[in-house]
């Protein structure tokens, strides 16, 4: 499966002693709950991403079976879109009396899919372990929690799955930060130095003020995201800075197929200018009236920043016709 595959290309890489949010959540009244068999409300959780506030609830629930009255904690996600995520639920001992229950009743899954208004669930807990007083989870009336949620990816508006770069999903001698304003990316260094070996210098060098929604792109493309969007000529520029040229290859390819509303007029000195032959070649092909209308385009290009090849493909159209 495509979605499953763009993770696990990068499994031996996560860092999965790493949560980017852990929270204590109290269920007071406890004892009264339980024996008015009232449910618990549950408490709202947010968790940022890299475009987006992602919506949770945690909760405590009851079951009952033949073998006894149990209850187990709850993680429930309010996104319309698809979320991988990591997670940890225990019940928190407040006084650290018997950390034994503590751990027979910890839940920790890694790499799970979830999707909207799934409900994950936490191991079934004895209720008379949870009203013995010096197991420790009950005081002043109040049972405890503990959560550690991290989301490693999410699908986008086009059903495709991106990698949550806002967290540090890999592990810290496996992360390269690169840093845009007060937005920090956390990408895997050892494919980034792979595609541009001079990175790290270049990051530390350069100054980036470009949109966050860019930089995102960018990324998701660099680490196999098989994605398409818009400000393309924003992050090829990005890409070129950064010398990662399969972006500014990929992101070629999309103009080339799926740009159909720009004019040679418009775009050619932005095609030049970034090396973006094949979409260059595209808009090379377009019909003008005349050779005469063509030089004249040519005349208000900036040659300067152009490269070499699309130089000579400009040429080689005004003189033959053809390149």
């Amino acid at each position: 499966m495509v979605l499953c595959n763009v993770f696990n290309r990068f499994q031996h890489f996560f860092d999965f002693n790493f949560y980017t949010r852990e929270r204590i959540v109290k269920f007071e009244r406890f004892a009264e709950y339980v024996e008015n068999d009232r449910e618990f409300p549950q408490q709202g959780e947010t968790i940022d991403t890299n475009d987006r506030r992602t919506y949770w609830f945690l909760g405590l629930r009851k079951e009952i079976s033949e073998h006894g009255t149990y209850f187990f904690p709850t993680i429930t996600s309010e996104e319309m879109s698809d979320i991988r995520l990591s997670f940890f639920m225990c019940p928190y001992d407040t006084n650290f009396k018997n950390l034994i229950y503590g751990y027979k009743y910890r839940v920790e899954r890694f790499g799970v899919y979830t999707k909207f208004r799934e409900v994950l669930r936490g191991k079934n807990m004895d209720i008379l372990d949870l009203m013995t007083s010096k197991n420790g989870f009950s005081e002043n009336g109040t049972f405890c929690v503990e959560f550690r949620m991290r989301i490693e990816g999410y699908t986008n508006h086009h059903n495709v799955w991106n990698f949550n770069f806002s967290a540090g999903i890999f592990r810290a001698k496996n992360t390269i930060v690169l840093k845009n304003g007060s937005w920090n990316y956390h990408g895997c260094k050892q494919l980034l130095l792979f595609h541009s070996p001079e990175i790290l210098s270049l990051v530390q060098e350069e100054e980036f003020e470009e949109r966050e929604q860019t930089w995102n792109i960018c990324l998701q493309i660099a680490h196999g995201v098989q994605t398409t969007c818009g400000r393309r000529f924003d992050v090829v520029e990005i890409a070129q800075r950064l010398e990662l040229f399969n972006v500014v290859l990929c992101v070629d390819r999309q103009l080339r197929l799926y740009d159909t509303d720009s004019t040679i007029n418009d775009t050619i000195q932005a095609a030049a200018d970034l090396n973006l032959r094949h979409f260059l070649a595209k808009l090379l092909k377009i019909d003008v009236k005349s050779n005469r209308e063509f030089i004249k385009i040519i005349k208000t290009l900036d040659l300067e920043d152009m490269s070499g090849e699309a130089m000579k493909m400009i040429v080689a159209k005004a003189l033959y016709g053809k390149f």
